[in-house]
């Protein structure tokens, strides 16, 4: 098979370009025809594409896997009965009615955008009617977030112990 010279140092064989030459000098980049500005740009381009790549796998990972689970407990000192409705701005959970030291919880996922709220209003007998915002996004930080209601405050659970919050007006 004949061998066209290619290149100094490279042959074209019709099928791929063989180094043949026993001490064949090393290609540089500045050796081919690509100018350094196609290859900054050329590696820019990669570099965000890896950034893009990396923050959409973070959204998909947070969506899908890092559910937070909220748990209420009817804490009233009084030991009445607590209504309570929760609500976000697509969910309603309800009424529910606790007994004192029972509770319910729910389970929902991050919102991309971080916009996850919900606040829960709190009945009982002879009180007013109280709420808060039992749950933000951008301010809880919690996968279980254990909330106890007592007629002054809520408070939730932290590893030192327990936050309370006064109620909204």
């Amino acid at each position: 098979m004949a061998k066209e010279r290619y290149e100094e140092g490279l042959y074209y064989d019709g099928s791929m370009v063989n180094i043949l030459e026993s001490n064949p000098t090393p290609l540089k980049i500045k050796d081919y025809p690509i100018s350094k500005k196609s290859l900054i740009e050329g590696a820019m381009a990669l570099f965000i594409q890896k950034i893009l790549l990396i923050c959409a796998l973070t959204l998909l990972f947070e969506h899908s896997v890092l559910g937070i689970t909220v748990s209420i407990t009817n804490k009233l000192q009084s030991r009445k009965d607590l209504t309570v409705h929760c609500k976000s701005a697509d969910d309603d959970l309800g009424v529910r009615v606790l007994k004192f030291n029972h509770g319910f919880d729910w389970s929902f996922e991050y919102n991309v955008f971080g916009r996850t709220q919900f606040y829960c209003s709190f009945k009982w007998n002879g009180g007013e009617l109280k709420w808060y915002d039992i749950f933000i996004q951008r301010r809880d930080h919690c996968d279980n977030c254990m909330w106890s209601i007592f007629e002054d405050y809520p408070c939730i659970l932290r590893k030192n112990g327990l936050a309370c919050f006064n109620y909204n007006k």
